[in-house]
């Protein structure tokens, strides 16, 4: 669970617990107030007994005076008690959903990154080839064309030999470039219309 949600849980907690410690307190004194009402009422029935005052008639109210108090007191309490447990299930649901878009959000993270290691793994199978290729061809062209413009000229033999080494090096490039080429298209990158679908999956 995480931290603001304990917080929320504990000042929760803390203002029930002020609550009914004031209507405690309240109930208290009222007891105390009936109490002191219970001695004054000895002091009358005393005076009743000896005849000062008319006798009064009994009835079976109790001791509570007030009735309506302890009513409002016990009213509050259900009421806080149940306020308490809804903000409680409130919190608890937007917990579980939070969690659970964090879950989503981690898993469309997860498939972006494998599918985008997965396409440069593929798509790097004829890089290294294809700059050796590459550096070879440099290399047979520089040959080819310091044997084409020499002077005086070689001979037949030698600039046909460095032609055909120069387009065999051609080759071998154009046919590893076309190769990558084929890899990358095979291989997209994902898109971040992709990952936002993702996102936006319930």
């Amino acid at each position: 669970m995480p931290i603001d949600d304990r917080m929320v849980h504990l000042l929760l907690g803390a203002a029930i617990g002020f609550v009914l410690g004031y209507f405690t307190r309240l109930v208290q004194d009222l007891k105390f107030e009936v109490h002191e009402v219970k001695e004054e009422l000895d002091e009358v029935k005393d005076e009743i007994e000896q005849g000062v005052l008319p006798r009064l008639e009994r009835d079976e109210k109790g001791f509570m005076r007030y009735p309506w108090i302890a009513n409002i007191a016990v009213l509050l309490t259900v009421g806080l008690t149940a306020y308490a447990a809804l903000v409680s299930q409130k919190a608890s649901n937007d917990s579980h959903a939070s969690q659970d878009r964090i879950e989503n959000i981690v898993v469309c993270l997860q498939h972006a990154q494998s599918s985008t290691l997965k396409a440069l793994n593929e798509r790097s199978t004829f890089t290294k080839a294809t700059v050796d290729a590459n550096i070879e061809l440099q290399q047979s062209q520089e040959k080819f064309f310091s044997i084409l413009l020499h002077k005086p000229p070689f001979n037949e033999a030698r600039r046909s030999q460095a032609a055909r080494d120069y387009f065999g090096d051609l080759q071998t490039f154009l046919t590893l470039a076309k190769k990558g080429n084929a890899k990358v298209k095979a291989n997209p990158l994902p898109t971040d219309e992709a990952f936002g679908d993702c996102l936006r999956r319930e």
